[in-house]
This record gives structure tokens, sequence and C-alpha cells, in this order.
């Protein structure tokens, strides 16, 4: 989180759950923001990444718009939590 990423790969489970596909990281921003909650300390993190496909092991279709989308979402779902 504090801006020093300078390449990683991560491991995403395919919506099919029958493969797995692979995201190089090339550069990730990080932007923290505190703020009191319910009077107590607090931060939100935003996060920026950018990232290219590296491996892919199911049938997402990577020619399409719904494609790619579909495994931006699934790496924000997995880096959520």
């Amino acid at each position: 989180m504090i801006g020093k990423v300078k390449s990683t790969v991560g491991k995403v489970e395919c919506p099919d759950a029958k493969g797995d596909f692979v995201m190089e990281v090339l550069n990730a921003e990080s932007k923290i923001t505190p703020h009191i909650k319910d009077g107590e300390p607090s931060v939100t993190v935003e996060i920026r990444i950018e990232a290219n496909v590296a491996e892919v092991e199911c049938n997402l279709d990577l020619e399409s718009r719904e494609g790619l989308r579909a495994m931006k979402e699934l790496a924000i779902q997995k880096h959520r939590n």
C-alpha cells in the first residue's frame, strides 16, 4: 500500500472453477485517506492496478469486452478480501 510494488503476479480462479488465470501486475498505486468513523480513526484505501493477462487455464473469451470485464471483476473480488 505504500507504492513500492515493482512487479508481481496474482492467480485468480476462473468463473467456471475449472482452472485459473494469472495477472502480471505492472504498476500499482494507492491512496490512503484517514477519517473518523463512529468516533474511531479509520482509513479508506483506494488501489489502482495496471496488469497484463499472463496465463489462462479456462474458457474465458479474451477477445470480448465481457470476457475481459469478467476477469477484472474476479481479480477485484479476490484482492478485496
